[in-house]
């Protein structure tokens, strides 16, 4: 029988969720920080994404800050917006908080986006990352808005906090989605929701702002993924340049049939160029197209019984108590 932490000498706990992936460190680090705020902590719910790393004896730092941990482990590795909503599926309290373990969100501000819920009846409020300027994060906007990328023109974060049965009901319908973002998906959770702005801190491990690689990887995803229409842009490309090297090429015809004189420069290198351009772009649509569909392929095969143990490690226990 499931043990509920709803409600403890006037406070409603919060359950929270958070995914990890070869950070045992981090991990024994977020987690003792969570002690300093024990009494409204009801359950940390680790999901350990197919690492091949162990995570730290969890046993003992249960013992050690007095909060209740369960830890999920899964078959393999799925990513971290669907680890979100297997670890959600657990979730016990009357409130629920999905964030990162690398701590660029304190623990204050947890708290605090709880109990603005707890006063306002609001679902669930959600985070946008506090506005930074650099020229990636300059090139980052213009793309976002070219591509009009869900969420991302308004640096939307995955860190948010919600009343725990709005929010399983919700992302229930995700769980067979080929391809999910817990980050476009948390502002339409429910009507009563809302953001607020949070600034971000430096990250335990890894970088907390946008850089070229991290520029990088949102572009190859959404290249790759999200937007199929910008895969085929190579296809328009490649269409240009051979009507343009055609075109050219005709036009030096009538130059020199009927006026009797060549244009100046390079007339027949510069076709071949257009012609070798096209030729770039056609095959680089057709590759991009595979790769489209061979991603897209993975993530839809993935399976979803994924859970391969799970474990709850209370202050006080010896061991912890693993279901299958």
């Amino acid at each position: 029988m499931a043990r509920l932490y709803f409600y403890s000498g006037g406070i409603f706990l919060i359950s929270i969720v958070v995914c990890v992936f070869n950070e045992g460190e981090t991990t024994t680090l977020f987690v003792r920080e969570a002690a300093r705020f024990k009494s409204e902590i009801g359950e940390i719910i680790l999901v350990d994404d197919g690492s091949p790393g162990e995570l730290p004896d969890m046993q003992a730092l249960a013992s050690e800050t007095g909060l209740k941990i369960k830890v999920l482990t899964l078959q393999n590795n799925v990513g971290k917006d669907r680890a979100t909503l297997i670890g959600l599926s657990h979730a016990e309290c009357e409130f629920t908080a999905l964030m990162d373990i690398d701590q660029q969100f304190s623990f204050e501000d947890m708290l605090c986006l709880k109990n603005s819920l707890t006063e306002t009846g609001d679902d669930i409020v959600h985070v946008l990352k506090e506005e930074y300027f650099s020229i990636w994060n300059l090139l980052f906007r213009l793309f976002s808005f070219l591509t009009r990328v869900k969420g991302y023109e308004k640096n939307i974060s995955d860190f948010a906090v919600a009343r725990s049965g709005i929010l399983k009901q919700s992302l229930e319908r995700y769980n067979l989605s080929p391809i999910f973002s817990l980050k476009g998906a948390l502002p339409g959770i429910s009507s009563r929701s809302r953001s607020v702005r949070v600034k971000i801190r430096e990250r335990i491990s890894g970088n907390s702002k946008m850089d070229f690689t991290r520029l990088l990887d949102v572009f190859t995803a959404t290249y790759l993924l999200a937007f199929p229409n910008i895969v085929r842009l190579s296809f328009v490309w490649a269409f240009a340049f051979f009507i343009f090297a055609v075109g050219y090429s005709l036009w030096i015809c009538y130059q020199k049939i009927f006026l009797n004189s060549t244009p100046p420069g390079y007339p027949s290198e510069i076709i071949i160029e257009m012609i070798g351009f096209s030729f770039v772009f056609f095959f680089i649509g057709i590759l991009s197209e595979y790769l489209n569909a061979l991603v897209k392929q993975l993530i839809v095969k993935k399976p979803h019984a994924l859970v391969r143990k799970l474990q709850e490690f209370l202050p006080g226990s010896s061991s912890g108590e693993g279901n299958g």
